[in-house]
């Protein structure tokens, strides 16, 4: 790993967005726009800022050696990131979906509801 890359992944260790962060920090470092990266790889400037925001990750296998090339980076320490990224993704959906049931529940049910009220008082 170059050195640069293995402190993303240090610090990113347990917080979504190493993958993320990385390309974005790369961009601005270069003080490129959206626009003139998007060109040069040949991607929308709008998929771009989704990946640099963490709302996508490249889905698309040509993706990820034309950012790795135009950034300088290793291709297979990329491909780490983005699977620890998409690790946290869906270990995230899924919080999300039990958060949702826990709710819909407490709706329907006081006892549900108090219990909930309680647990959140106490996780200040």
């Amino acid at each position: 790993m170059q050195e640069e890359e293995i402190i993303y992944f240090i610090s990113k260790e347990t917080n979504m967005g190493a993958f993320s962060d990385l390309i974005y920090d790369k961009r601005v470092s270069q003080r490129k726009t959206l626009l003139e990266v998007a060109d040069q790889l040949g991607i929308s400037a709008m998929y771009l800022s989704e990946l640099e925001n963490g709302k996508k990750l490249p889905v698309n296998s040509k993706v990820i050696p034309k950012l790795a090339e135009y950034y300088g980076l290793n291709m297979d320490n990329l491909n780490v990131l983005i699977a620890e990224e998409r690790k946290q993704m869906i270990a995230n959906e899924v919080k999300n979906e039990e958060y949702s049931k826990l709710f819909s529940a407490a709706r329907k049910n006081k006892q549900i509801s108090d219990a909930l009220i309680e647990l959140l008082k106490g996780a200040k």
